[in-house]
């Protein structure tokens, strides 16, 4: 807005208006320093934020890589826990088959035994 319709609006005088901006500058310099300490808070605060963003993208992707290794573990086990079903089968098996192959009887001097 336009100082010099500023005050044509408010209907005030030029001296009062003068004196207004006196008293204004006489608070500029604490107003700059108020705005340049806050802009520093700013940027301090968005510099922390960023470093909890950075400190829970990696908490992330840590956490993913677990999960991950994890679901590899357990597909893995379950292939393992697969293969020793299918062995135990196997092996039941061979121990039915040469059991019946151990009581098979045979003759020996004429006479089964």
């Amino acid at each position: 807005m336009n100082l010099v319709n500023l005050v044509q609006n408010s209907g005030i005088s030029d001296r009062e208006v003068v004196e207004l901006l006196k008293i204004a500058n006489g608070y500029l310099p604490r107003v700059r320093l108020e705005y340049d300490r806050l802009k520093e808070e700013k940027s301090s605060l968005e510099a922390e934020l960023n470093s909890w963003k950075a400190e829970l993208s990696n908490a992330v992707r840590i956490y993913q890589g677990f999960c991950d290794r994890n679901l590899e573990l357990k597909k893995r086990e379950d292939e393992l826990q697969l293969s020793i079903n299918e062995l135990e089968v196997k092996e039941t098996e061979l121990n039915e088959s040469s059991s019946q192959t151990l009581h098979v009887p045979h003759i020996e001097d004429g006479y089964l035994r």
